[in-house]
């Protein structure tokens, strides 16, 4: 999180894995995907990722823990590859 707040250009394509709570839930386009505010663990700061359509069988509720497969996009723009409910 430090190095992606620092400069996220520097993490653009770069792949991580990351324990996420669910902080809000920003909204949904069907051609887009969702975008959804989380928080990692042990760190109270918020990331925004896009959650693709092809995930869309997934349901968030505030408060819910997930592990993540996570990509740096163009632009600083943090795409979910893959996401489980733990």
């Amino acid at each position: 999180m430090d190095k992606y707040l620092a400069d996220y250009r520097s993490m653009t394509g770069a792949k991580f894995k990351a324990d996420l709570k669910v902080s809000a839930d920003l909204g949904w386009k069907a051609e887009t995907g969702r975008l959804m505010v989380f928080t990692l663990e042990n760190d109270n700061r918020r990331l925004v990722v896009l959650i693709p359509p092809k995930l869309s069988g997934l349901y968030f509720t505030k408060g819910q823990n997930y592990q993540a497969l996570l990509e740096v996009g163009e632009g600083g723009l943090v795409y979910a590859d893959a996401c489980e409910k733990e």
